[in-house]
């Protein structure tokens, strides 16, 4: 336990005598220079690139839904109840994989 404490007294230590020095001037400099080529390489084709993307989606959910909603479908017809316990067992195993017929 005393060789903890006394390991983590050093870096206190250490990390104070660290943040009590002056700030390194090429710091403020490179994180300016660092955001100008982030802004730079993005550009305006990545936008692009992306509103394109985001354009071929919705018209190709606008032509599904479209497609789905216009084509004939057959008309729902509701099942019978489906009871698991009673006379009738249609949810048994046995009728389930075509025995019971």
């Amino acid at each position: 336990m005393r060789m903890e404490t006394m390991m983590q007294q050093d870096i206190d230590v250490a990390l104070g005598a660290l943040a009590a020095e002056p700030v390194h001037p090429g710091l403020a400099a490179g994180e300016e220079a660092l955001l100008a080529r982030i802004a730079a390489s993005r550009g305006d084709a990545s936008g692009t690139n992306m509103t394109r993307s985001v354009a071929i989606a919705a018209a190709m959910a606008l032509c599904l839904g479209l497609a789905g909603g216009i084509l004939p479908q057959s008309p729902a017809q509701a099942q019978a109840d489906l009871w698991p316990f009673g006379h009738a067992m249609p949810l048994a195993p046995s009728d389930l994989l075509g025995g019971g017929e």
